[in-house]
């Protein structure tokens, strides 16, 4: 009996021990790994082409807005070239319609 006691007195001591060495330890870290820093000439080629990009693109819609002012100048003026017509043929007839 004495040499049950022993064992299970030496299982409890050896289970604290493990439990406490388990605590004492760094849990450590399980997250992504770091990323590695870009080059700096590379954000600067990045920071180029955009640029880039951004004129163009400011280039493009000062063109459209321009062709859409245009557009509009037209239909304006065959608007009014039409009401013009018009109001030509309409005093045409009344003046037709005086005569006769």
């Amino acid at each position: 009996r004495q040499v049950l006691e022993e064992q299970v007195a030496e299982r409890r001591r050896r289970h604290e021990a493990e439990v406490q060495a388990e605590r004492g330890r760094d849990g450590g870290y399980f997250g992504p790994d770091e990323k590695q820093c870009a080059p700096h000439s590379q954000g600067e080629e990045h920071r180029r082409i955009l640029l880039a990009q951004m004129e163009v693109e400011r280039q493009r819609r000062t063109e459209s807005r321009e062709r859409r002012i245009k557009m509009e100048n037209l239909m304006l003026g065959n608007a009014i070239d039409s009401l013009q017509k018009e109001a030509m043929e309409e005093q045409d007839k009344v003046q037709r319609n005086r005569e006769a």
